[in-house]
C-alpha cells in the first residue's frame, strides 16, 4: 500500500503542475487575443498565426486539468438516484463508473500517443500564414489521458481500499 499512496503522492504533484500549466496557457492565450484586438483596432494589423497558435493552446487549456478535477470529484455528476443506494451498491457503482472511465481513457491514451508519434515523425503542422506544428497539441492529448487513467486506476484502488477499512 506504500507503493500506492507514494504513486498518488506523485501522481497528484503532476496533476497540480499540470492544472498551473493549463492557467498559464490561458493567459498566453488571452495575451495573444488581447494584442491582436488591439493591433487590429489601432493599427489596422493582425498577428499571424493567432488563430492557429490559440487552437493548439485550447487543447490544452481543456484538458490538462481533467484528471485533477477528477481527483476533486468536481466533475459534473447526475447522483440523485444513485446517493438512494445503500453504500455497498454505491461503492459497486462508483467502481463500475470509474472502471467504465478507465478503459475509456485508456483507448483514447492509446490512440492518442498513435496520433501523437506518428504527427511528430512527418512533422505536421497547421495549414495557413504561419505553419504551427500539431504535435504538440497531439501530446498534451495523450498525456492528459494517461493521466486520467492512472486517476481513475487510483480511485478504482481507494474504492477498495474503503470496503476493507
Amino acid at each position: 500500500m506504500k507503493i500506492i499512496r507514494s504513486f498518488d503522492k506523485l501522481h497528484r504533484k503532476t496533476e497540480i503542475v499540470s492544472v498551473y500549466l493549463a492557467g498559464f496557457l490561458i493567459m498566453i492565450m488571452m495575451a495573444l487575443i488581447t494584442m491582436e484586438v488591439i493591433l487590429r483596432k489601432l493599427a489596422n494589423y493582425s498577428i499571424p498565426g493567432v488563430f492557429e497558435i490559440s487552437s493548439q493552446l485550447m487543447v490544452g487549456v481543456c484538458l490538462l486539468g481533467i484528471s485533477y478535477v477528477q481527483n476533486e470529484k468536481e466533475h459534473i455528476a447526475i447522483d440523485f438516484v444513485a446517493k438512494k443506494f445503500p453504500p455497498s451498491i454505491q461503492k459497486i457503482t462508483n467502481i463500475l463508473i470509474f472502471l467504465l472511465g478507465f478503459f475509456i481513457t485508456l483507448i483514447f491514451a492509446w490512440q492518442g500517443i498513435n496520433s501523437f508519434v506518428d504527427s511528430f515523425k512527418v512533422g505536421e503542422h497547421t495549414i495557413g500564414i504561419l505553419p504551427v506544428p500539431i504535435w504538440p497539441g497531439r501530446f498534451i492529448v495523450a498525456f492528459s489521458m494517461v493521466l486520467i487513467a492512472f486517476r481513475f486506476l487510483l480511485d478504482i484502488v481507494n474504492q477498495f481500499r474503503k470496503a476493507t477499512v
